[in-house]
Formats: structure tokens, sequence, C-alpha cells
């Protein structure tokens, strides 16, 4: 960050002979943005447009403080106002779409990521935000699509390539995502997370061996990783191996720790799977409401019953309590408005 600092020294000399002239806050404010300072940014822009309040290239810039800074409804009224102003410009309706999507605004969302999309078909960021609100509406098939729109324009995109291997699994396309992951773990070796994945697409394809090799790996680069430390138990658990590291333990305690007091969706996901391969059902149920009073997204509830129903195999005299669960959130996902 040294020579960003040293370009901020710059322009604080630059704006007390230049105050008057919005090009300099802007230009400051573009450093400042590297250095990750959102609020000092926000102001710069600020002023800017005080300066020049037809300049869309200064209010773009405020519309994105306020995305960084979570105020996306201000985000939304500048964005607007660059598109009044450029109608063309794909990038402010593409950032327009990420505060909807923020917003939980799925269908303005999508509108907003189509006609930057029409503008420029291969921008990866409208792209990608598109993939992640048809991941949020459960519509994988869409996401896929996308995700494999990226890579087309960028071929050694190890993320992409990950993206891609997720929504195959989740679709239930496991050698498929096996092979994809193992080039994303090519591109990504000391990646944490795709070894804890491609780990499970092993267990999926009864390839326990692999399985515990890419979970082993992962959690030596990760020892905190929840998922990583469930699927290690999973996976004993399909071999009938003792769980001797008390892996689900691990689990529960990390996701219920101080440091864990603001559970997320996603942790109630982790913790009523955990709580079904002890198993415990009287936790597994407050698991459930939990996950359920946090109002998830339809994409969260379909990723859920496939991975719970993977849990059959593993312990089927726990299928008549997991079909249940299923039942519970096919009601919910059925009662979600259609994408």
């Amino acid at each position: 960050m040294g020579r960003y600092e040293e370009a901020f020294d710059d322009f604080r000399r630059a704006v007390e002979l230049f105050s008057n002239k919005g090009w300099v806050f802007i230009s400051r404010a573009f450093t400042l943005r590297q250095l990750e300072r959102h609020e000092e940014v926000l102001a710069d822009f600020a002023r800017a447009v005080e300066l020049s309040p037809d300049d869309a290239p200064a209010i773009a810039g405020r519309a994105d403080a306020h995305r960084a800074i979570g105020h996306h409804e201000d985000a939304l009224v500048d964005y607007t106002r660059v598109i009044e102003l450029d109608p063309g410009d794909g990038r402010a309706c593409a950032g327009r779409g990420d505060s909807h999507l923020s917003l939980e605004r799925y269908q303005e969302a999508l509108a907003d990521f189509d006609r930057a999309l029409a503008i420029e078909p291969d921008g990866e960021w409208a792209l990608f935000l598109r993939a992640r609100t048809w991941s949020r509406l459960g519509r994988f098939e869409r996401a896929l699509a996308d995700w494999e729109h990226i890579l087309a324009v960028s071929p050694g995109n190890g993320w992409a390539i990950r993206r891609c291997a997720d929504h195959r699994r989740v679709l239930g396309s496991h050698e498929e995502a096996s092979a994809a992951y193992d080039r994303a773990v090519g591109l990504l070796p000391d990646s944490a997370s795709t070894l804890a994945a491609r780990g499970l697409t092993h267990r999926l394809l009864a390839r326990h061996d692999e399985a515990l090799a890419d979970l082993t790996r992962s959690l030596a680069l990760d020892p905190d990783d929840p998922w990583a430390h469930y699927e290690m138990a999973v996976v004993k658990a399909a071999l009938r191996h003792p769980d001797r590291d008390h892996h689900l333990r691990r689990v529960i305690d990390l996701l219920t720790s101080a440091e864990a007091a603001a559970q997320d969706v996603l942790e109630a996901d982790t913790l009523l799977l955990a709580h079904c391969l002890m198993p415990d059902w009287q936790q597994a149920d407050q698991r459930l409401a939990e996950f359920l009073e946090a109002a998830p997204a339809p994409g969260q509830l379909r990723a859920l019953i496939v991975n719970l129903r993977s849990l059959i195999p593993v312990t089927p005299s726990a299928e008549p309590r997991i079909e249940g669960f299923c039942a519970v959130l096919e009601e919910r996902l059925a009662a979600e408005p259609p994408p």
C-alpha cells in the first residue's frame, strides 16, 4: 500500500491548490479506494458531484462508494442517474443490479444484469452477478450457464471452473463435477474450500479414500473450516470408522462459539446436517426452525435438500427423519414466488 499512501499525500496537496476542481477529488477517491477507506471515498466523490452535478463518472463513483458501504438505496439513486445520463453504461447497469441483489430484489437485479449484458455480452462482472442471482433463486442450471460463459471468456479462470463444478455437483452430475474440480485444484492448489468440495464429490461417488485425502489436505490449510470437519465426519461414518478426532464436535463448537454468535443461515444449515449425522433429533429440529426463521433464499433451500438426502446412504436408518425435514423444506420452496 506504500505507493498509494504516497499518492494520497500528493493528492492532498493537489486538493489544497485545486479545491474547486472535481477531477482532483475523483483522482484522490480512486487512490482512497485502493486503501479501502470507503467513507473518505464517498466524501470525495460527493464533493466532485457537488462541483459537477451532471458528471456521470463522479456520480458512478459515488454510487460505487455507497454500494461498498452498504448504502444500497442511495446507490440505486446514483446508478439510475448515471444510466439516465449514459444509457450505454453497462457497468452502471450491473452496479445497480448488484444493489438490487443485496436488497433481495431479484427480478430487478436480473433485469439490470440482462441490460448490462446486452451492452457488453461478455462482461464478466455482470455474468458473475447474474450467476449469483440465479443461484440465490435456486436456478442452478441458469447459474451454471453463466459460469460456463465466464469460462469461455477466461478459460484459465480457476474460480469459474470451481463454480461450474459446484453447480454440476448440486445438479447431480457428480462425474462431471469431479473432473472440473480436478482442473480447479490444479489451478488453485492451496484453496482449502476447493479441496473440501472435491472431497465431498468423491464421497458422493463412494471414493472414500480420495475424499479422506482431500479433506485432510483441506483441514491442514484451514483447520477451522466447519464444512470440512463435517464432511470428514460423514466420510468416517460412511466407512464405519469411529470419529476419534471429534470432527462433529468441532463443527458444533466452531459454529456455536462466542465468535460465531451472529449465526447466518448457512451456519444453521451446517449445524442441522451435523445433528442429523450424530443423530440428535431434538437439536436438528431446533436448527431447522432457525434455518427457516432466517428466511433462506430458494437456492439455499434447494441446496440443503440435496445435502440432507446425501446423508441417507450413510445413515439409512435416519431416512424417515431426513425425508421429513426435506418435506418441510420443499413445502417452503413451493411457497416461494416463481423466479
